[in-house]
């Protein structure tokens, strides 16, 4: 019996690279912040029958997968890539963005619980550190607006030892939900297309994507080049991180 073929195709975009891990994964923060914020987020959008707050939540997930896309792939200073995610989850209601961070802060909470209780005894002093560091940065969010700029500005000189040459991924990858079939290099394959003339920042590339998938040339191109065109930068600003292909 011939299985019917799907009549439309969902391409999503996803980093191109899996995470490398540490010799303890389950504990690692690169996998567990991800996966609290999806859960809670999940969670929030299943349980909620307001339309407006499930769009709200919707918009709170395509912020934070942009974040760990362009964490990967924009080698935009990290101090900025944080400035720029604080700013768009900014556009949200205050009393959705508490929500969600509250229920988030409490599962968090449950899972270190958990993994201090397991480790306190084999790795005391570096929790002890990074709890001492985690303290700092809350202090610091008490001073005042002009002090605060003092040491951030500080934290960045220090940062910038780091970040001039950040390691980043640039090519980009897009996977289709239906028939699982995988674009690679989408960043390469739309650059052939977009025309560009701004700072090379992910913001004026996402730009120059968006105006030209917009545009009548774009009808032109093959549906690979299409879906490339219109993934390959996802933004704050314009949060798409999915289009569809139907047989028309």
């Amino acid at each position: 019996m011939n299985e019917e073929k799907p009549t439309v195709l969902h391409f999503t975009r996803v980093r191109s690279k899996g995470d490398s891990t540490y010799y303890d994964p389950q504990t690692d923060i690169r996998a567990i912040f991800p996966t609290a914020a999806k859960v809670t987020l999940d969670i929030l959008m299943e349980t909620t029958k307001d339309e407006s707050l499930k769009k709200e939540y919707e918009y709170l997930a395509k912020c934070y997968h942009i974040l760990q896309i362009r964490a990967a792939e924009d080698p935009t200073s990290l101090l900025q890539q944080a400035m720029d995610f604080a700013n768009a989850i900014n556009k949200v209601r205050p009393s959705v963005r508490a929500v969600w961070q509250t229920i988030m802060i409490s599962l968090l909470n449950c899972l270190y619980l958990l993994f201090t209780r397991r480790d306190v005894k084999t790795d005391g002093k570096a929790i002890k550190g990074m709890l001492n560091t985690a303290q700092e940065a809350a202090l610091l969010q008490q001073l005042p607006k002009d002090k605060q700029e003092i040491i951030y500005a500080a934290f960045n000189d220090v940062v910038e030892q780091y970040d001039e040459e950040p390691v980043t991924d640039p090519n980009g990858k897009v996977v289709c939900e239906e028939t699982e079939q995988i674009m690679e290099n989408i960043k390469d394959l739309a650059s052939i297309f977009i025309a560009h003339e701004g700072d090379g920042s992910w913001h004026s590339l996402a730009a120059a994507c968006d105006a030209f998938f917009k545009s009548p040339d774009a009808e032109k191109l093959t549906d690979e080049q299409q879906i490339a065109v219109a993934l390959a930068y996802p933004d704050y600003q314009t949060p798409y991180l999915t289009v569809e292909k139907t047989d028309e």
